[in-house]
């Protein structure tokens, strides 16, 4: 039988679930989205109807909880993703997790986590893995012109409905907690600039294994660029991803007299697909998933809310 999976939200992001989902033959997807031309429902109570048996939710930013609180009053689920950030507020998690109909539901609730699913990441993880060097400090960083990407000038200049760097960071987040594990303390700093858009955070986080790390998110920087540099104590290993099409992957290992490529890929719009391939096949089929759950969720949005310093 025909496993259903209902797509909430036909942007960008969905349309490209939508387009990897509907080729598996073990599932049937449908899309539901307020605009009609990319949606195979007329409004929401007849997707429900539909009673499927996923949910991904994919919509902008600050509708993710609202979709959330309906699916769980409703329908009952096997699973449901949600795309980052979970919230937009510790606000909307508290109002939610006093719905009678959380709990039951909690342990079924995943984040979307692509970059955990980045051949660079899978390569770092690994090699952090395999080296028994110690780790002293990190740095990781994600820029992209702001007024190059229109869709973020159109839906995500306002900070309340999730604009702004910092919510860009999350991916940068899960990935530190991802190699280093969870976070004892943290610093945010937000810097705004014309349109009061933030466009520069710096996050300085202690992780409870003593390693620090410095979070960079710029909305300044005319090259698109996502990276990290891992200082351990006899190398660096450096990670830079530059470029879009083809993103460019390169990670090295620096000594003092000596450079060594340990993964150098260009990776075509095909293969960039194949990280949101294996991620929504982790939420599919794995009962162990790699996902972020809820409570790991709510501890990214709690430190990204958290701004200390606001200029």
């Amino acid at each position: 039988m025909l496993k259903k999976v209902l797509i909430i939200g036909s942007g960008s992001i969905g349309s490209k679930y939508f387009n990897i989902l509907k080729k598996q033959r073990s599932l049937m997807v449908r899309r539901y989205d307020i605009n009609n031309r990319r949606s195979e429902f007329s409004n929401f109570n007849n997707c429900l109807s539909w009673k499927p048996d996923y949910a991904i939710i994919s919509t902008k930013n600050d509708q993710h909880i609202p979709y959330l609180n309906e699916l769980i009053n409703k329908i009952k689920l096997t699973r449901i993703l949600v795309e980052k950030p979970l919230a937009l507020s510790l606000r909307e998690i508290n109002k939610i997790e006093n719905n009678i109909n959380f709990k039951k539901n909690k342990k079924k609730i995943f984040v979307s986590c692509n970059m955990r699913f980045h051949p660079a990441i899978k390569k770092i993880k690994k090699f952090i893995k395999g080296t028994k060097d110690k780790i002293f400090y990190s740095e990781i960083f994600w820029c992209y012109r702001f007024d190059k990407n229109k869709k973020k000038i159109n839906h995500f200049s306002e900070e309340k409905k999730g604009g702004g760097i910092i919510y860009d960071l999350w991916h940068e987040i899960d990935i530190l907690t991802y190699f280093f594990g969870k976070i004892d303390k943290t610093d945010v700093y937000k810097y705004t600039f014309e349109k009061k858009i933030n466009k520069l955070s710096k996050i300085l986080i202690k992780h409870n294994s003593g390693i620090l790390s410095f979070v960079t998110g710029d909305y300044l920087r005319a090259l698109k660029e996502r990276g990290m540099k891992i200082i351990f104590k006899n190398f660096t290993l450096e990670w830079r991803s530059f470029g879009k099409k083809p993103e460019k992957i390169r990670i090295k290992i620096l000594k003092e007299n000596s450079v060594r490529n340990i993964l150098k890929l260009n990776n075509n719009s095909y293969s960039q697909l194949a990280m949101y391939e294996e991620m929504l096949k982790n939420f599919l089929y794995n009962k162990k998933t790699k996902l972020l759950n809820w409570d790991q969720s709510k501890n990214i949005l709690k430190l990204i809310t958290n701004d200390k310093n606001k200029r």
